[in-house]
């Protein structure tokens, strides 16, 4: 038989640690696509029971600490019906839909996601008095919307899970939802979350709105920040 010499020796070695390394690298790519598989079935579900105005059961997906602070799951169904029939703007969660998830990134034992929310939106025709006090909390707001036009509204959410991608939960992706949720700031280092937007109208009548700082703003110019300081939850319709 004949005797390994060096080279043969290193040939194995080396072939033996790309087995390994491969070995790894196909293990933690399936476990990123069962946790992807897990993420993606959670927002189906969640987008179904949005789908059929059941908001209870859609509460089930939210960050718990943020049902918490709106008083329960009847108080969050409660707040979407509100939205519902605004007097201003209205939301249509029976056509609600969401991108795919952006990867899925890990930090102290977290996973988190970036997902966009499409909101389809309708606003109402007003009179003078209500569209007054309106465009004075928000002067950049085109008085032309209050004729009546429809709309669609982007909002980012933060899907995160806390036991290894196996349960996920959904929460405003913005700084006040990170807080709630119990993200720690340093995560903003890892993911990208775009400012809510609202978007009417085609061509060179379209409009775009962009949320900060409690206004909706039209001169991109004007943004400073990545991501704004509410959650759009508490403040669209106000």
């Amino acid at each position: 038989m004949r005797g390994y010499t060096g080279k043969d020796m290193v040939k194995m070695v080396v072939i033996m640690a790309l087995v390994s390394v491969y070995a790894c690298c196909s293990a933690e790519e399936r476990e990123d696509n069962q946790m992807l598989e897990k993420l993606e079935a959670s927002l189906s579900a969640y987008k179904e029971a949005f789908r059929s105005n059941e908001y209870v059961n859609a509460a089930s997906f939210v960050s718990p600490e943020m049902i918490n602070k709106v008083g329960g799951e009847e108080n969050f169904a409660k707040l979407v019906q509100q939205f519902t029939e605004s007097t201003i703007i209205t939301l249509k969660p029976s056509l609600f839909d969401f991108s795919k998830p952006e990867n899925i990134v890990s930090f102290n034992n977290m996973y988190v996601s970036v997902i966009t929310q499409i909101i389809p939106v309708t606003t109402k025709e007003v009179d003078e008095e209500l569209k007054k006090a309106y465009l004075e909390l928000d002067p950049d707001f085109p008085a032309r919307i209050f004729t009546g036009m429809d709309g669609v509204f982007c909002l980012s959410l933060v899907a995160y899970s806390q036991d290894e991608g196996n349960t996920w939960f959904f929460t405003g992706g913005n700084m006040m939802g990170l807080r709630v949720a119990n993200i720690k700031p340093d995560i903003l280092k890892k993911i990208r979350i775009p400012l809510p937007v609202l978007l009417f109208g085609e061509g060179k009548d379209k409009i775009k709105l962009v949320r900060q700082n409690k206004r909706w703003v039209m001169n991109i110019s004007e943004i400073t920040t990545a991501a704004g300081d509410e959650s759009i939850m508490f403040t669209l319709g106000e």
